[in-house]
């Protein structure tokens, strides 16, 4: 047809343009797909008018084909170009809202790249995800579970973090950080080997943590079968389960592996984790103190808190890691003072409040978990005073049980 508008080189043009863009917000994909469905929208218009200008013009459909006349088609095709350029600058100035910065918080389809998720942790209200349920490495973020897994393991046995951990053989050979330069055969309280693990993402404090415990674990069951550290793997696996992280697999304590979860899944781990009372304390400095011995001689080391925006906003953890196969990735939690409310009956209600945001492959991490969370308190303000989020669904709450 002379003068035709093929709606699906459109369609594939304007994907082109939108992908070639140079930004990196991954919510442009959300606000293609509504572009699209303009452009998609504007077809249909266009099939109706043929067939109307069919009707007019006397023709019926046979054969699953119907002809109209030469001014009935320039006629359709004119009215089509007219509604393209109409909604076309629509689409990409939509676009271009989005390269820089303004509104669509809530995810689009996976696009291999940034993933995210915002909630409040006593409430578990989400109030912004992307890619959310799209599975990730997620590099030594793991850890969080290895030290959730060692901190019930204490809790539940009565046994002391206090005692010391013999670094295993194995240990350097799994590569990774090494903040202290521990060697085979040192001894780290378990304790310091948490903070140095938490805060400085340890590789070898988090296999002597598993090794540890994965071997306190077995004697405690009677069962010396398979590996220590697969049996602490298996915890970290079963916590996963427990706590509904339907997406997450563990490989290893360390996080140098092919672990994997997603946003959504971090995100019920932390608010757990965070429920530790104390999580926030290994979490929450920027420099610690720690000591390790070595053929009876003892060192002290100074780690440093790897998550750059602990005090900042009220941030007290949670945990930072960077892998070649994660990208960097960043879970922050933040606290504000508990809201307390008069009753009518004269007591009092408190509520806590603490929001959580998981950046996973994230090239400026540090600055999309600021902002996350000022989205994150914003929504929870119009929550306390509305009742609700706008574009906040029901079915967008973590529900996560309590298991110690």
């Amino acid at each position: 047809m002379d003068g035709e508008v093929d709606f699906d080189q459109i369609r594939n043009s304007f994907r082109k343009w939108s992908l070639s863009t140079e930004h990196n917000d991954p919510r442009r994909e959300e606000v293609l797909g509504s572009s699209l469905v303009c452009i998609d929208s504007v077809w249909r218009r266009r099939k109706l008018l043929e067939l109307k200008a069919c009707r007019k013009s006397g023709f019926e459909f046979g054969d699953s084909h119907f002809f109209l006349r030469k001014w009935s088609q320039r006629s359709v095709v004119m009215s089509m170009k007219s509604l393209v350029l109409l909604f076309l600058p629509i689409c990409l100035l939509l676009c271009q809202c989005v390269s820089n910065g303004i509104g669509y918080t809530r995810g689009g389809s996976d696009a291999g790249g940034e993933a995210y998720l915002t909630v409040e942790a006593h409430s578990g209200r989400v109030v912004s995800r992307y890619n959310a349920i799209a599975t990730r490495p997620v590099g030594s973020l793991s850890q969080v579970a290895t030290a959730v897994v060692a901190f019930d393991w204490s809790t539940a046995t009565g046994q002391s973090l206090s005692q010391q951990a013999i670094v295993p053989p194995n240990a350097l050979s799994i590569g990774g950080v090494n903040p202290m330069g521990l060697q085979a055969g040192d001894q780290i309280p378990l304790r310091d080997a948490l903070y140095s693990m938490l805060m400085g993402s340890d590789s070898i404090s988090a296999q002597t943590v598993a090794v540890f415990v994965g071997n306190q674990l077995q004697i405690q069951r009677g069962r010396r079968s398979g590996s220590v550290e697969s049996t602490f793997v298996d915890e970290m696996n079963q916590l996963a389960g427990s706590l509904g992280m339907r997406r997450t697999r563990f490989v290893d304590a360390h996080g140098n592996g092919r672990s994997t979860s997603t946003a959504e899944d971090l995100a019920r781990l932390s608010i757990y984790a965070m429920r530790h009372p104390g999580m926030a304390f290994y979490t929450e400095q920027k420099t610690r103190s720690i000591g390790y011995s070595r053929a009876g001689q003892s060192f002290s080391f100074r780690v440093s808190n790897t998550n750059n925006l602990v005090g900042q906003q009220g941030i007290n953890g949670l945990k930072a890691g960077q892998t070649q196969l994660s990208g960097p990735c960043l879970i922050v939690s933040a606290e504000r003072k508990p809201l307390v409310e008069k009753l009518a009956d004269g007591q009092s209600r408190i509520t806590p409040r603490r929001m959580i945001a998981v950046v996973l492959n994230s090239g400026q991490r540090d600055a999309r978990a600021l902002g996350l969370l000022q989205q994150g308190w914003a929504a929870y303000d119009q929550i306390q005073t509305q009742g609700a989020v706008a574009g906040t669904l029901p079915q967008d709450v973590l529900s996560v049980p309590s298991l110690r």
